[in-house]
């Protein structure tokens, strides 16, 4: 019987850090990617935060990584009128609190390192390959491509998004009456980066927050690259609960529409967002859905990642819940073959059920911390608009919440 193998549905960054650790336990796997190939100049910036960086120090991956980042010293928030609310060296005291950094990345540059220093990339991961059906058998599980080629392994791990096929291909499977993902879309978000403005406009190494009602901006300015990233959020009149709305493409004059709407304010001290948008190199639009798959797994099927678990993207912790979710899920997998090297589908759903019990809890606070991280900026309740003016700026405003004793004050609300 062949060994076991692990097929991997997307090929973003928390996939390839699950390539990373099945090869690492010594487990055999390929990546199916959708797309034809690595456009590496797609996507704004990501973040790891420290728990994170750790398991990248442990796939011999950190230093590297640490050449890659972009070096941040400050953190700034303002209101939309450009006015000072608070500065704080929150990004730098992340290392010196929690013994690893907190590190942001060009996506494109992340994933690069991710896929280059992958064991035997060439081989494993397959471009081009849109998965159309699943068929699950008490030995293998096979995948069906758009392009007529089939692809058996031992088990299936999507981590293909929030939008995920293998979600949707799954749910049938539930001896249950899941829906497969009960998401609120809330929030509207424009990302890009863009030229880096010369002249002291943009204080290279800082991290600006714009604060104000219904919307937040955050840009990073790179140091010492050129470019700027930008991420401009503003709540929607009424929050969206139907899937099929918020898999909207928007179109080139819709981004500029959004884009005009907000012309005015500031994503700097000085700088507003027409001076960024004017000189973007690269946008995407799109509405930012949160929430829990009712169901992780079934059969030989397992969700990871946004597929499984879905948050805001202000805080940064949606590749970093990805990335604890699939070390776990490889752990207890690990733990699994040790002692049965050909596990039938119910010692693999046991090891599933296992990896559930352990990330949903942490998942879904995860999701409420990112929905907090998003609505308090941008003044979600006239309680959070007062902390967020008066409140945090004299206490020691992002270290105090650094520590987490803030969020638990403050309510999920839509």
């Amino acid at each position: 019987m062949p060994a076991f193998k692990v097929l991997i549905v997307g090929a973003g960054p928390v996939s390839l850090v699950a390539g990373h650790c099945l090869a690492h336990a010594g487990i055999d796997f390929e990546i199916l990617e959708r797309q034809d190939d690595f456009d590496l100049n797609v996507g704004a910036s990501t973040a790891l935060w420290p728990e994170s960086a750790r398991i990248l120090d442990q796939l011999g991956l950190l230093e590297e990584a640490r050449t890659l980042r972009i070096p941040y010293h400050s953190k700034v928030c303002i209101h939309s009128d450009g006015s000072l609310i608070s500065r704080s060296r929150m990004l730098e005291a992340v290392e010196e609190l929690h013994g690893h950094p907190w590190m942001l990345f060009h996506r494109g540059d992340l994933v690069d390192l991710l896929r280059r220093r992958l064991p035997e990339s060439s081989g494993r991961i397959h471009t081009g390959k849109a998965v159309q059906s699943i068929q699950t058998t008490d030995e293998n599980a096979t995948l069906t491509c758009a392009d007529g080629t089939t692809h058996t392994g031992s088990m299936i791990l999507g981590i293909d998004g929030v939008n995920s096929t293998v979600r949707r291909l799954m749910t049938p499977k539930l001896k249950s009456t899941s829906t497969g993902m009960n998401m609120k879309t809330s929030y509207v978000g424009l990302y890009g980066h863009s030229a880096f403005i010369p002249g002291g406009a943009m204080e290279e190494g800082c991290f600006y927050e714009t604060h104000g009602p219904d919307i937040t901006f955050q840009v990073g300015v790179a140091a010492p690259v050129d470019r700027c990233y930008f991420g401009c959020f503003k709540r929607l009149p009424q929050p969206i609960t139907s899937t099929n709305a918020t898999q909207k493409t928007f179109t080139e004059a819709e981004k500029d529409a959004f884009a005009a709407s907000l012309a005015d304010v500031h994503t700097t001290t000085t700088l507003t967002l027409r001076d960024l948008y004017s000189r973007a190199q690269w946008t995407h639009m799109a509405y930012i859905e949160e929430g829990i798959a009712d169901s992780w797994f079934s059969d030989r099927i397992v969700l990871a990642g946004d597929a499984a678990h879905r948050m805001t993207p202000n805080a940064g912790l949606g590749l970093n819940c990805g990335i604890q979710s699939v070390v776990v899920l490889v752990n207890h997998l690990r733990r699994l073959l040790l002692q049965q090297p050909e596990p039938g589908s119910e010692a693999l759903m046991g090891v599933f059920r296992a990896y559930e019990a352990t990330r949903r809890k942490p998942a879904t606070e995860m999701v409420k911390v990112s929905a907090t991280a998003m609505r308090a900026p941008a003044w979600r309740n006239q309680v959070w608009r007062f902390v967020d003016q008066y409140v945090l700026p004299r206490i020691g405003g992002d270290m105090v919440v650094l520590s987490g004793s803030v969020f638990r004050l403050v309510l999920y609300g839509s």
